[in-house]
């Protein structure tokens, strides 16, 4: 859906829950994964407290944003979908 979006000139941000976080910090491939994703213009953020610690798996390609950003973020928004 979002690189759908994307490829129609969409303005499209991904913002990933806890969840999706998590298994991405498990996966080996969570860098190309992402990568794919940010490649076609699809902005990727997540809460600063959802992130995993800088000390494991870093999520590349993943802004954090504080709580304030996200308000703003989700005000800006024609339609959202956080995952």
């Amino acid at each position: 859906m979002a690189l759908t979006g994307a490829a129609f000139g969409v303005a499209t941000t991904v913002w990933l829950g806890p969840a999706p976080l998590a298994q991405l910090a498990h996966r080996a491939d969570a860098d190309q994964v992402l990568g794919e994703l940010t490649g076609f213009g699809v902005r990727c953020v997540a809460a600063q407290r959802d992130l995993p610690p800088a000390s494991s798996t870093a999520l590349a390609g993943v802004q954090a944003l504080d709580d304030d950003a996200l308000t703003a973020l989700r005000a800006a928004c024609d339609q959202l979908v956080v995952l």
